[in-house]
């Protein structure tokens, strides 16, 4: 078997679905201050900022730089890629609920990594890869769902 085969590569890149959602819930936010009984001179302000937040977190998540994940099928540890640099993570723990796969690790200097992946993102090939590679010891996948006896 070679190193390469015994490599799980994921890829992240920014989602144009959360990106959307974020926008939508500015506009939602100043649509919903607006449409309240505050005072015209304290809806204004806060319409302007709950649409400026929402533009600036969606750019925010849009200009983030891809990034890969290599997870040895080991399961020794995830080194993560970035185009200026590569480092190893720690105390990584995987959920991924239906559609949606979501990991939290250690850097070396102790900060914690988040990374987010939505349908947009992650195809359910590399899902299923993302959960092989990791080990049942390491997965979240949520409340099991209840069945009923008829």
């Amino acid at each position: 078997m070679s190193s390469e085969s015994s490599i799980c590569r994921i890829d992240w890149r920014p989602s144009r679905l959360l990106c959307a959602c974020l926008s939508c819930l500015g506009i939602l936010g100043a649509v919903s201050v607006w449409l309240s009984a505050m005072p015209m001179v304290a809806k204004l302000p806060l319409a302007c900022a709950a649409l400026a937040h929402g533009g600036w977190l969606a750019r925010r998540e849009f200009t983030r730089l891809p990034f890969s994940l290599e997870w040895p099928c080991s399961g020794d540890g995830i080194v993560l890629s970035r185009p200026d640099r590569a480092q190893a993570l720690a105390e990584v723990c995987l959920s991924v609920r239906g559609p949606l796969a979501s990991l939290r690790a250690r850097d070396p200097e102790g900060r914690v990594f988040r990374a987010f992946w939505s349908p947009d993102t992650l195809s359910p090939s590399d899902r299923r890869l993302l959960r092989m590679a990791s080990g049942d010891s390491h997965v979240d996948s949520g409340p099991a769902l209840a069945t009923m006896q008829g």
